[in-house]
C-alpha cells in the first residue's frame, strides 16, 4: 500500500486544524453577532419608549441629548 510521507501528512494536518479552529472561531463570532443584534433590538426598544414618554410629556420637540435643551419640532 502507498502513502504519503510523514512531513507531508504532517503539513497536511496542521492545515485540516488550522481550518476546523477558523471554523470554529467563524462560529462563536456568529454567536456573539447574534446576541449583539438581539441586544441592539432591546436597546432599539427602550429608545423607542423614552422617546414616546417625552413625547406624551413634551409634546413634538426636539431634545439635545448633551444638554437636554427643548426646541420646536422643524
Amino acid at each position: 500500500m502507498n502513502k504519503i510521507g510523514d512531513k507531508e501528512l504532517k503539513g497536511l494536518n496542521e492545515v485540516i486544524t488550522k481550518r476546523k479552529e477558523a471554523l470554529l472561531s467563524l462560529g462563536e463570532l456568529e454567536v456573539t453577532k447574534h446576541s449583539l443584534l438581539h441586544e441592539l433590538n432591546a436597546l432599539d426598544n427602550a429608545l423607542l419608549d423614552r422617546r414616546k414618554k417625552l413625547n406624551d410629556v413634551y409634546g413634538d420637540v426636539n431634545i439635545n441629548i448633551e444638554t437636554g435643551e427643548i426646541k420646536d419640532a422643524d
